[in-house]
């Protein structure tokens, strides 16, 4: 199975940062980012943005050939992330979304008020609703 762009970029990014020697809090003041950030690039949890990878390939002391290839996946990343917001800001998915909101809403409903048709308290992992939202309609 063919990785991900994401995970592509975060195993190079880590590869690097591993392959300077330098301590990641080193790398990350050298590129002029939080640590947490850098981290979190390195996982893979977040892609690293096009625009901090010329700092990020001078921290790490990169070829300018390495620095290309992490911008180019940097830009695919981005490509990637953007397609995925366009899905979901799609009208057909906004509207089953809304639509499952109200399904959603309306079971939370019928809950409520079979409980306190028994009188069966709220369960601690669900806060108690104020009085103006009980309404049956």
């Amino acid at each position: 199975m063919t990785k991900s762009k994401r995970v592509q970029l975060a195993e190079a990014i880590d590869s690097a940062v591993k392959g300077s020697g330098l301590p990641q809090s080193e790398v990350a003041r050298r590129a002029e980012v939080d640590t947490s950030s850098l981290s979190r690039w390195r996982r893979g949890e977040q892609g690293c943005p096009a625009h901090r990878i010329e700092k990020l390939a001078r921290a790490l002391g990169l070829k300018p050939d390495c620095e290309h290839e992490l911008l180019k996946l940097a830009l695919e990343v981005e490509s990637e992330n953007r397609k995925e917001r366009d899905a979901l800001r799609a009208p057909g998915l906004r509207s089953e979304m809304r639509e499952l909101k109200t399904a959603i809403e309306n079971l939370e409903r019928q809950v409520r008020e079979i409980r306190d048709c028994l009188g069966i308290p709220s369960s601690p992992d669900q806060p108690e609703q104020h009085s103006s939202h009980r309404r049956l309609q």
